[in-house]
């Protein structure tokens, strides 16, 4: 059973991957710039990640916050 879990959560993890590659690769195919990133919208790339990777980002937001943190 847990071995089914997982390859379930792998193929869900690789195809919100796949469904945002675009987002995380640097627009001018280089290497990333500090101007890049001092442009970079957080706001918009969240929301982004909520929609098209909401099992990651849940994966991710659960691993960042804590009950008591939320409060803040």
């Amino acid at each position: 059973m847990d071995s089914f879990a997982r390859e379930c959560c792998q193929d869900i993890l690789d195809q919100e991957l796949e469904s945002i590659a675009g987002l995380l690769v640097s627009p001018t195919g280089d290497d990333i710039k500090e101007e890049t990133l001092t442009s970079l919208v957080f706001d918009e790339m969240i929301e982004e990640m909520k929609i098209h990777t909401p099992t990651l980002w849940c994966i991710l937001w659960g691993l960042a916050y804590r009950a008591r943190e939320e409060k803040y």
